[in-house]
């Protein structure tokens, strides 16, 4: 009997204790408080080699502002090793645009620096590959922000911007990492071995409006609640394409023709893909829905290149709608491209 009383008690006093927890910690975070903030403007600059066999040891000058020698013009070839890129930033506008492959890697900032920390490092990579990290992060916890803002929308927070050039004809493994903010990409001109990004919260676009130099093996898109744009997937010249949404809205448009044959692998957890299919690829592949609705892609009709690349294709939506559609694509076999 008495160990039954303890377990009642201890029921009872549970979600006391659990109050009570969250009334200390909401009342350190209002006493603490954040930093005034301190805005400030910022320009960092990177070259960066791709033909190197192994590029300059970590030390002391890895900082900001370290500037490598550039490789000629005819070593930035499409066959020589690529630059592993990595832009993970949150928290921002953020626009990443093609640059000079004279400037190597641009950046412009203007952030708050009292609770911001935008970090820059060029080493290599453990597989010995050049490898060029820019980090944009807030150094105060969302929720401390919140509570000591005491206000529950971000207007009151500063308006950070991260401007991004990337060097064209360079060639580069690309990854991106965006989160809670808004962003623009123009991967135009940009010669992409390889293409990983990820967005998070927010509302982002990505346009690639010339075909890549180089071929591509992989490219893959994750979204994370918000809305998300990608056009020109087909100028990427990838072989396997992977594209996961896991709430909000997604709109895919190949913008040209499919330069190869090509395999795509899209999933929507909770609302609503649109997919725009060139129709100089021949498709083949399936599209089904749990609990939802798909449009199209039960015919793809005329083909404007029957000798053209195939698109095996393998769609899912869980709760929302997946729509699939195709476009005509003007003299397709210009670019065609074999493996």
């Amino acid at each position: 009997m008495r160990r039954a009383s303890k377990i009642a008690l201890g029921c009872l006093l549970s979600p006391l204790v659990v109050l009570v927890l969250a009334l200390i910690f909401v009342l350190s975070a209002r006493m603490s408080g954040v930093p005034e903030p301190s805005i400030v403007s910022t320009e960092l600059g990177q070259q960066v080699e791709t033909n190197a066999p192994a590029a300059p040891s970590s030390t002391s000058q890895t900082q900001l502002e370290r500037k490598e020698p550039v490789g000629t013009e005819s070593e930035k070839t499409p066959g020589a090793a690529p630059v592993r890129v990595v832009l993970e930033l949150e928290e921002a506008e953020f626009h990443i645009d093609p640059g000079s492959a004279a400037d190597g890697i641009k950046v412009e900032a203007k952030y708050d620096e009292s609770s911001y920390d935008l970090v820059q490092k060029y080493d290599v990579d453990d597989d010995g590959t050049p490898l060029y990290h820019l980090t944009f992060k807030a150094r105060i916890h969302w929720m401390r922000r919140l509570l000591a803002s005491k206000k529950f929308s971000g207007e009151d927070h500063p308006d950070n911007r991260i401007e991004v050039q990337l060097p064209v004809e360079t060639p580069m493994e690309l990854q991106l990492s965006l989160a809670k903010g808004e962003g623009k990409i123009d991967l135009t001109n940009l010669a992409l071995a390889k293409l990983s990004t990820k967005l998070v919260m927010g509302d982002y676009r990505l346009d690639v409006d010339r075909s890549n130099p180089i071929d591509m093996n992989r490219f893959s898109l994750e979204g994370k609640m918000g809305e998300f744009e990608i056009n020109g997937v087909s100028r990427l010249a990838a072989k396997n394409i992977l594209i996961v949404g896991e709430m909000g809205e997604m709109r895919i448009h190949f913008g040209g023709p499919l330069l190869r044959d090509s395999s795509l692998v899209t999933n929507m957890r909770m609302g609503e893909m649109l997919l725009r299919l060139p129709d100089n690829a021949v498709w083949h592949g399936d599209a089904k829905a749990v609990f939802g609705e798909v449009s199209g892609g039960e015919g793809q009709g005329e083909i404007s290149d029957p000798e053209g690349p195939r698109l095996s294709y393998r769609s899912r939506v869980s709760f929302g709608d997946l729509t699939i559609r195709s476009f005509h694509v003007e003299s397709p076999s210009l670019e065609r491209r074999r493996d």
